[in-house]
């Protein structure tokens, strides 16, 4: 009796330690196996994730409110932006140049007409410097007789058909003769009068200032007239303004007052 119970206690045992260990490793097997299914359901996952992960441009460009067709666009527009600019720098280049060379010309178009108003400048003086009595061509001496009177006639009528130069002639032998001194101060004149014939204003105003060299004459009102006109003729306007007014206050009676006013009103 005592032989089978130790029998089923020693079969009881055994079953413990086999049910045990059955059990030990069910316990295993199942750890292996939720290892398994959780890191083959987080795999797709992870997967999934990485994919939908934004990289760090895109990341950048969600910050600033831009997407990737928006930087792609706003880098097309930036290129086309600088081509355009280049092109604009080009063009400016140009008309700089342009403007550079056209500055150029201008100063040697002013330096060309400075030039001229030199030599025109210069022309003048020396005329005014040096009278043009001596560029009166060559004529016949006029060898006029009679007396004074009747040679101061002849000049008269030489000058009064133009002939200015023979005319002349004759009014520099009555003046160098110093006869009649009644008539000196016309001689005077008359020379004024056939270089204003002749055109030769600058030599004219010489003459007709010499009449009032003369006390007394009867010619000082005609010669201050013919001053203004020959000023006139050279373009000097301010200088007959000045003549024309100088016979309004010094000869007031005389029978030129009306011709120097209207003179004055046309300058």
């Amino acid at each position: 009796m005592r032989r089978i119970d130790g029998v089923r206690v020693f079969w009881a045992l055994l079953a413990v330690v086999a049910l045990i260990s059955c059990s030990s490793s069910r316990k295993d097997s199942g750890v292996i196996y939720d290892e398994d299914l959780t890191r083959a359901a987080e795999e797709p996952l992870v997967n999934e994730r990485a994919q939908s992960a934004p990289s760090d441009e895109d990341e950048v460009l969600r910050l600033l409110g831009l997407s990737s067709d928006t930087s792609t666009k706003t880098k097309n527009e930036s290129q086309a932006s600088a081509a355009n600019l280049q092109e604009m720098e080009a063009r400016i280049s140009e008309m700089q140049k342009e403007i550079s060379d056209k500055n150029v010309e201008v100063a040697n178009l002013k330096a060309e007409l400075a030039e001229s108003e030199r030599r025109v400048s210069a022309m003048q003086v020396q005329e005014t410097v040096e009278p043009t009595t001596t560029s009166r061509p060559a004529t016949t001496t006029v060898s006029v007789s009679g007396g004074f009177s009747d040679r101061y006639q002849a000049a008269l009528q030489l000058y009064e058909t133009r002939n200015y130069n023979q005319a002349l002639q004759v009014f520099d032998q009555l003046l160098q003769s110093g006869g009649d001194p009644d008539l000196l101060d016309n001689c005077q004149y008359w020379k004024g009068e056939c270089y204003y014939g002749l055109q030769q204003y600058h030599q004219a105003i010489i003459e007709f200032e010499k009449v009032f060299a003369f006390k007394g004459s009867n010619k000082v009102a005609d010669a201050q007239l013919k001053l203004g006109l020959c000023h006139q003729k050279l373009g000097n306007l301010e200088k007959a303004r000045a003549e024309f007014e100088t016979l309004l206050s010094n000869y007031p009676d005389s029978d030129y007052v009306a011709q120097a006013r209207r003179y004055l009103q046309n300058l």
